[in-house]
């Protein structure tokens, strides 16, 4: 009878699902678009013309989580588009294609793409935030994410900023043209 107890135990416990903070949602909707993007679903130039990940809450208690990842944005001002449905664990349900126009000014970087400098940009701020509580708030209640390219004497460098619901303060992260992190600082 012990036996079966802790069978049934053990099966309840892997069953239950746990809410995952705002920000690896998002990374995870950043995963997905990568996934998508292998199976041939949606177009590569989502990987190296993304330039901003917006997530909207749920409107209800038991809804879905919404990833806006965008394009930079046509010569003709058309913004491409794709947004993932997540639920609250992050697990992606359903996605949204909206393809306008391809991006001709997107940065370049030499050895990553943009998706990929975003999405290291969101393993940086997991990281930050167990050596700087100051950034917590932006795991919790992460909203966006916008990538710009700036150089210094020469050299790519991404400006990352990254804006929660419950501050007005934006984090800004400064990475390698690699994705390491240079530097970071909130304001």
């Amino acid at each position: 009878m012990k036996k079966l107890s802790l069978c049934f135990l053990l099966m309840s416990f892997s069953s239950v699902s746990f809410a995952a903070p705002n920000s690896e949602i998002a990374e995870l909707a950043l995963h997905r678009v990568e996934r998508l993007i292998a199976l041939k679903k949606i177009p590569v130039s989502y990987a190296a013309n993304f330039e901003s990940l917006e997530l909207a809450p749920p409107a209800t208690e038991n809804g879905l989580f919404t990833s806006t990842i965008s394009q930079f944005a046509a010569e003709n001002g058309d913004v491409s588009s794709v947004q993932i449905s997540s639920d609250s664990t992050g697990r992606a349900v359903n996605f949204i294609l909206s393809l306008k126009a391809v991006a001709t000014s997107a940065p370049t970087w030499p050895s990553k793409d943009s998706l990929e400098i975003a999405e290291l940009s969101m393993h940086h701020i997991e990281h930050l935030s167990a050596q700087d509580p100051a950034v917590e708030i932006y795991i919790s209640s992460f909203h966006s994410l916008e990538l710009m390219q700036h150089e210094s004497e020469g050299v790519k460098l991404a400006h990352i900023t990254i804006s929660a619901f419950s501050t007005e303060a934006k984090l800004t992260l400064l990475l390698n043209a690699d994705g390491t992190l240079k530097s970071y600082e909130i304001n």
